[in-house]
């Protein structure tokens, strides 16, 4: 999935896709209007990040 800039600068990955914790790697499904960086991790309570995102690869490292 490609990372596109919208409005402000914000990133914007469109709808499908997966949120991913950075701490313990559970991953949900994405929910459409819904940032991952706003849905908390059922497992451990960390905010997690859009799969593929730029934060999400850098945080693979």
């Amino acid at each position: 999935m490609a990372f596109q800039r919208g409005p402000r600068g914000s990133g914007i990955m469109g709808p499908g896709g997966d949120c991913v914790c950075p701490k313990c790697g559970k991953k949900v499904r994405h929910e459409y209007a819904e940032p991952c960086r706003q849905v908390r991790c059922p497992d451990c309570g960390t905010a997690m990040v859009r799969e593929g995102s730029p934060h999400h690869e850098t945080l693979q490292g």
